[in-house]
């Protein structure tokens, strides 16, 4: 788009002469309009061109930045959801495997909150000598607040046995 005649005399008296001000509204200083740079439309003048071109560049690179943020996040749910699938099929299991420190035998799953409750003694003694939560956790999983609650309780003996009729 070709700048105006009228335009270009506008521009030329206000780059011009030193006695025109303007205010800037960031921080209310004044400046003279002379050395302001203006331009018109998008015939801008090599000051405002450079600083496009490295704003457009700086946008860019943040682009590619939240590209990539936004890839390792997707890696990085996909890696704990691995995790967490895993992780219950281990809990399924964990009875059944060697170096479990419990009978499988003694071992009645609940999975929730907690994934066992083992009656210790119960299969090969016929007499149960301690009650034991289990849950099993892989990797760096620790426990849930419910979990934690649990523990709080068995920790202060606010473990009961009702009988209803």
């Amino acid at each position: 788009m070709a700048v105006p005649a009228h335009v270009r005399e506008i521009l030329a008296l206000l780059s011009t002469d030193p006695h025109l001000l303007a205010e800037c509204p960031n921080c209310a200083g004044n400046f003279s309009l002379k050395d302001s740079g203006l331009f018109y439309g998008n015939e801008l003048n090599e000051a405002a061109q450079e600083y496009l071109t490295r704003r457009n560049e700086d946008i860019a690179e943040m682009k590619k930045k939240l590209l990539k943020s936004k890839k390792m996040a997707t890696i990085g749910a996909a890696e704990r959801a691995r995790y967490v699938n895993v992780g219950k099929v281990l809990e399924k299991v964990a009875p059944s495997l060697t170096g479990f420190p419990f009978n499988k035998n003694d071992c009645r799953p609940i999975w929730e909150p907690i994934d066992y409750l083992v009656f210790q003694g119960l299969t090969n003694k016929m007499h149960i000598d301690r009650i034991t939560f289990v849950d099993i956790k892989t990797g760096n999983a620790g426990l849930n607040e419910h979990q934690k609650q649990i523990k709080k309780a068995v920790e202060k003996g606010n473990v009961e046995l009702q009988v209803l009729k």
